[in-house]
């Protein structure tokens, strides 16, 4: 039971990442406390498996640590990726800073527009065929 319910956790959590990259919404759900997700995310559950009291009393706290941990760890890559930058700048030179500032909006640019293609390709998938 344990382990549907943690495969359960695991495809809501993908199936909640992947719906708020579809929506094209920056940052969806960056202003919600851990405990908010989690109590979002255990509504989610409880109506969609019918989970009963003592399943929500015990997954809630799981949901809450796990939600803590990912806040957490955001929040150390983004120190980690300042701090990285900050190190860069020191040794690269003016016009090497400004190529690489080129270079990642490029990329920026073409994730873009690999997105966007996935996107109409599963929509193109989903839709029906008109004859």
């Amino acid at each position: 039971m344990k382990k549907l319910i943690l495969v359960a956790l695991i495809g809501m959590g993908l199936s909640l990442n992947a719906q708020s990259q579809c929506e094209g919404k920056k940052h969806r759900g960056a202003e919600f406390s851990p405990e908010e997700h989690a109590r979002r995310e255990l509504v989610k559950m409880r109506d969609h498996l019918n989970l009963n009291d003592q399943q929500i009393k015990e997954i809630e706290p799981l949901l809450i640590a796990h939600h803590k941990e990912m806040m957490a760890q955001k929040e150390a890559a983004k120190l980690r990726r300042t701090e990285l930058k900050s190190k860069l700048q020191d040794i690269l030179s003016d016009e090497q800073e400004l190529k690489m500032k080129e270079m990642h909006q490029a990329r920026k640019e073409r994730r873009k527009k690999e997105r966007l293609e996935h996107r109409e390709h599963r929509r193109k998938m989903v839709e029906p065929k008109q004859d």
